[in-house]
């Protein structure tokens, strides 16, 4: 990869934030229906939570990508579903990861 590359990747940042605190994007034009949240939830189940919801921190907790990753995990984290890292490592309560 070029050095350019590197610098801009060297800003973001994996963090973890209150998944209730993250605001969703009032034009997102994705809809998911009920059934591709339950299958994000079967696979954050399965998997761990593998893909970090992409937001602006700095921007009022906006998300950019990953309402469905929000959505089900809002949704489990009612249910009582301990979410988790990929192998099992459990993330605190209420907290997923986000790239800001």
């Amino acid at each position: 990869m070029s050095a350019d590359v590197m610098d801009v990747l060297e800003d973001y940042q994996v963090r973890l934030a209150d998944v209730d605190s993250l605001v969703p994007y009032a034009r997102n034009s994705r809809q998911h229906a009920p059934s591709q949240v339950a299958q994000i939830k079967a696979s954050m189940v399965e998997w761990g939570f593998t893909n970090p919801i992409l937001a602006d921190l700095s921007a009022g907790n906006q998300i950019v990508a990953g309402h469905g990753r929000q959505v089900a995990a809002q949704e489990l984290l009612r249910e009582g579903v301990e979410l988790t890292l990929p192998g099992g490592r459990p993330l605190p309560r209420g907290k997923v990861p986000v790239i800001d």
